[in-house]
C-alpha cells in the first residue's frame, strides 16, 4: 500500500487535542431560576441547612438597581432543636461576590424568622467584612428590610395557595412568628394576616382560623375582635365569660400558647377593630345588645346596690373594683383583671365557695404578723406588699400592678444585681419557661425608669450586662 503524505502527516500533527471539562459546577442561586430544577433546590436546602426533610417552599430573588444582591431563602418543614433558644446561632450563610465569608449572618433577618434557611450574597459589601461592621452598614438594614419583607411574603403566598402546607408550617413555628408584632412594628399588619388561632366557631384545638376569617363572619354592628384566654384550649373552651357570646352567637378566639396574651396586647387591633379580651374589664357589647338587655343590667346593678357597697368596703384597696355582672349564668362571681396594657392581670371566674375562700385567705394575710404591709428601701422608698403601691416620702409613685412586681423583684435584692433570667421568672410568670423576651423587658424597665425618674429622692434604677439594680437617689 502507498505510504501517507507529506502533507497528511503534517495535519495529524497539528490537529489540537480535545479537552472535556470534568466539573462545571457554578453557584446554583448565580444560574437563573429557569435552569435550577426543583430537586437541585431541594438537594441544595439539605446540603445548607443539614435537614434530612425537604423544605415546604423557596425564594430564589436577584435585586438590581440601587443594591446589588441574590438571595435564595427556604421554609423549613420541621423545627431544629434549638428553636427556642434565642441565643443559639442562626442567621444567613453570607456571601460576598462569590466568596464566602460566614456561615450565620444574623444581621439580615429579624429574631422572629430565626428558622429562615438560606444563602444572600452582595455586591455591595466588602470582602473584609465583620460582624461588628454589619452591624453598622445602613446597607445591610436595607437588605434586612427587603429579605424580612420577602419572607412574610413568601408566606402569604403559601398560606394562600397551599393551606395544607402552610398548616403543617404554622404547627412548626407558629408560636415563633407571634413575637413578630412585638419585635416588627413596621409588618404588624402583615403578620397579623398570617396568624392563626382556634375559636369558637367550631370549638377545635387546631388553629386553622385567620384575623381575615373571623372578620369575614363578624356580626351586623360588632365593632370588636373578641378573644379569651386558658391556660389550654380546654380551659379556654369552657370559660364562663363565653356564656353570654354563645347566647348571642358571637365568635371568640380561643387562645392557650403562652405567648398568646402578650402578642393580643402588643397587636392591639386588626383591620381597624380593637381585640378585646371577654374576661378583662366591663363588657360592653355595644349595638349587638338590645334595650331589654341594657335594662336588664340597669335593674341588676340597682338590686345588688347594697351588696357592692359592703363587698367593696370589705375588701378596701385589695381589689380595684367590685360591680355586678351579667356576662355569667351558671357561675356567680369571678376576679377580674383591669383592662387593656401589657402589665395587666388575667380574669378568673370562680364558684361561690372558692371565692369566699379567697376573701378569707386575704384577710388572713391582711392580719398576720408574717407578712410585713410595708418594707423601706434605703430609707426613701416605701413599698407597701398587699395594696401594691410604692411611696417616696408622702409621693406615690405611678406604677401598674406589673410595674410594682418588677419593682419589688430589684428591690428586695438590697442593691445586688438581679439577672433578667431571674427577674422574667419572677415578674412574668405567666411564662416561666419562655426564654426572656429582650422587648418585653426594654419596655417595662424604661417605664419603671421614668417613674423614679419623675420623683425627686426615688432611687435610681441601673442596667448593665449583669442585670439590674436599685441604688440610692445620690449616686444614680
Amino acid at each position: 500500500p502507498a505510504s501517507p503524505s507529506n502533507d497528511e502527516e503534517d495535519k495529524q500533527e497539528e490537529a489540537a487535542p480535545e479537552f472535556e471539562a470534568v466539573n462545571s459546577a457554578t453557584a446554583l442561586w448565580t444560574r437563573p431560576r429557569t435552569e435550577v430544577s426543583d430537586d437541585e433546590y431541594k438537594e441544595f436546602y439539605k446540603h445548607i441547612s443539614h435537614d434530612f426533610s425537604e423544605p415546604l417552599t423557596w425564594s430564589h430573588n436577584k435585586v438590581e438597581g440601587k443594591l446589588e444582591y441574590t438571595s435564595l431563602l427556604y421554609l423549613p418543614a420541621t423545627p431544629p432543636m434549638d428553636m427556642w433558644n434565642r441565643d443559639a446561632a442562626r442567621g444567613l450563610k453570607l456571601y460576598v461576590q462569590r466568596t464566602f465569608i460566614m456561615d450565620e449572618a444574623e444581621q439580615f433577618l429579624p429574631l422572629y424568622l430565626r428558622f429562615v434557611k438560606g444563602v444572600v450574597d452582595s455586591n455591595d459589601l466588602s470582602l473584609n467584612v465583620s460582624r461588628e461592621i454589619l452591624q453598622q452598614d445602613p446597607a445591610v438594614d436595607a437588605m434586612k428590610s427587603a429579605l424580612t419583607k420577602r419572607v412574610l411574603d413568601m408566606l402569604s403566598k403559601l398560606a394562600k395557595n397551599d393551606s395544607e402546607k402552610y398548616q403543617t408550617f404554622w404547627k412548626a413555628f407558629g408560636q415563633v412568628l407571634k413575637e413578630g408584632p412585638a419585635e416588627d412594628f413596621s409588618n404588624k399588619e402583615k403578620i397579623a394576616k398570617l396568624l392563626r388561632f382556634a375559636t369558637s366557631v367550631d370549638d377545635k384545638a387546631e388553629q386553622t382560623h385567620s384575623l381575615e376569617d373571623y372578620v369575614g363572619r363578624m356580626k351586623e354592628g360588632q365593632t370588636k375582635i373578641y378573644y379569651v384566654v386558658g391556660e389550654n384550649h380546654k380551659t379556654a373552651a369552657n370559660s364562663p365569660h363565653l356564656e353570654v357570646f354563645r347566647k348571642k352567637g358571637i365568635e371568640v378566639l380561643l387562645l392557650s400558647d403562652r405567648v398568646d396574651d402578650w402578642l393580643m396586647n402588643h397587636l392591639g387591633e386588626f383591620d381597624g377593630k380593637q381585640l378585646q379580651d371577654v374576661g378583662r374589664g366591663q363588657l360592653d357589647l355595644g349595638e349587638l345588645e338590645d334595650e331589654e338587655d341594657k335594662k336588664a343590667k340597669e335593674e341588676l346593678a340597682e338590686e345588688h346596690k347594697d351588696l357592692v357597697e359592703r363587698v367593696t368596703k370589705a375588701l378596701g384597696e385589695r381589689v380595684e373594683e367590685v360591680r355586678v355582672t351579667s356576662r355569667l349564668t351558671s357561675v356567680s362571681d369571678h376576679v377580674a383583671g383591669l383592662e387593656a396594657g401589657a402589665d395587666d392581670y388575667i380574669d378568673k371566674p370562680f364558684h361561690p365557695e372558692e371565692l369566699r375562700a379567697r376573701l378569707r385567705a386575704v384577710a388572713r394575710r391582711a392580719s398576720s404578723s408574717r407578712v410585713p404591709n410595708s418594707v423601706l428601701f434605703f430609707d426613701t422608698l416605701e413599698l407597701r406588699q398587699l395594696s401594691a403601691t410604692a411611696l417616696v416620702g408622702d409621693t406615690k409613685l405611678d406604677l401598674r400592678p406589673q410595674s410594682f412586681a418588677l419593682l419589688n423583684a430589684i428591690a428586695t435584692r438590697q442593691g445586688e444585681w438581679v439577672s433578667r433570667k431571674a427577674l422574667w421568672r419572677e415578674v412574668w410568670t405567666d411564662y416561666p419557661n419562655l426564654p426572656p423576651q429582650d422587648t418585653v423587658i426594654n419596655t417595662a424597665i424604661s417605664r419603671l425608669r421614668r417613674v423614679l425618674s419623675s420623683v425627686d429622692g426615688a432611687p435610681g434604677l441601673l442596667s448593665e450586662d449583669l442585670g439590674y439594680r436599685l441604688v440610692p437617689g445620690s449616686q444614680a
